[in-house]
């Protein structure tokens, strides 16, 4: 656990622990001699004891050497050391300012694109949700009865769907994303319906009971079947509609 934790700490983390230890330095704007220290082989590991009573550093440099210190600890630098002998301070120092710099760089890429995609993704669910509209319209419970060899009891939701689009629908699935008044998750009810006694025409409705097997031992289980349909917010998440022509809509593909 403990070896998948050190591979997991982010450089935001590390360069975050390495400012609260400097939290007392001062700054400096001397071009600090220490720069041009030359790393020997027994200070791969403790370069920070040897210059500890140099000066001339900023805080954020030294900050620098703390983070490298810390990646090689948690084994974020392969079989590199902590500092490589032969390489001055000032080069280290450099070396991770660049790794700082590229890492900020790809967080802001995979930030940006994963809004992109979070944009794209809400874009795709509103064109679908405007093909195909669905609403549960009622909600039961059917009680397991061991007599009649049924062994699970079901929670059942009766669901109107329309096509509200312009081209006949041959099947389609998703879910009700069912929620209390708070927002909280209650329960995400998939369904498919590939079996249309015919294509849905345009402005024709479709109703249907699914059952969703409910176990009254469960606490998530309970409440799905405790809560009433008036007490729920449901929302349509339809994943893959399929229409008459072969053409689909799919909320995964890209």
């Amino acid at each position: 656990m403990l070896a998948r934790l050190k591979t997991k700490i982010s450089y935001s983390a590390l360069s975050l622990m390495a400012g609260v230890v400097l939290c007392g330095c001062a700054k400096s704007t001397e071009i600090a001699p220490v720069k041009n220290h030359v790393v020997t082989a027994k200070e791969t590991d403790s370069l920070m004891e040897s210059i500890k009573d140099e000066t001339g550093l900023t805080v954020d440099e030294v900050r620098l050497l703390i983070v490298r210190r810390m990646r090689a600890a948690f084994h974020q630098l392969g079989s590199q050391p902590a500092y490589p002998e032969g390489q001055t301070v000032g080069q280290i120092i450099e070396i991770e300012r660049a790794a700082e710099a590229e890492t900020l760089k790809k967080q802001a890429e995979e930030k940006a694109q994963k809004a992109q995609a979070e944009v794209e993704s809400a874009t795709k669910l509103q064109i679908m949700q405007s093909a195909l509209s669905g609403r549960v319209t009622g909600k039961g419970f059917k009680l397991h009865d061991f007599n009649k060899g049924e062994l699970f009891s079901y929670v059942t939701l009766k669901a109107t769907f329309e096509n509200c689009g312009t081209k006949p629908i041959k099947a389609f699935k998703g879910s009700f994303k069912l929620t209390s008044q708070l927002g909280e998750l209650i329960q995400e009810a998939s369904l498919s319906c590939d079996n249309l006694p015919r294509a849905l025409k345009p402005d024709e409705n479709f109703e249907a009971v699914y059952s969703f097997q409910n176990n009254e031992y469960v606490p998530a289980d309970i409440k799905f079947k405790d809560t009433t349909l008036k007490n729920m917010k449901v929302e349509w998440i339809p994943t893959v509609i399929l229409f008459a022509d072969g053409t689909k809509l799919d909320l995964e593909e890209e």
